[in-house]
């Protein structure tokens, strides 16, 4: 990559996976889930400039978030 000269990049869904891990802490942490989510609709503009990342900015398709792993909680992750 040059090092003086500014770059884009322009990523979406068909170049990779955006997961999402979830955690839990504090007090009420026993009654959290640790989620694993999966966005699969999403955009991601990514400026660099002198080899070096400058700006981003991402986008995600909300209606596609997809939850595929849940652990943990005081009531287990069901469906309705």
């Amino acid at each position: 990559m040059a090092t003086n000269a500014e770059t884009t990049w322009d990523l979406t869904n068909a170049d990779g996976e955006l997961t999402v891990h979830t955690g839990v802490a504090g007090r009420a942490a026993r009654m959290g889930h640790r989620l694993t989510l999966l966005m699969a609709s999403w955009r991601i503009t990514v400026c660099w400039s002198a080899g070096a990342p400058m700006a981003g900015q991402l986008v995600v398709d909300v209606d596609s978030l997809q939850v595929l792993r849940g652990e943990g909680g005081v009531t287990p992750l069901s469906g309705a």
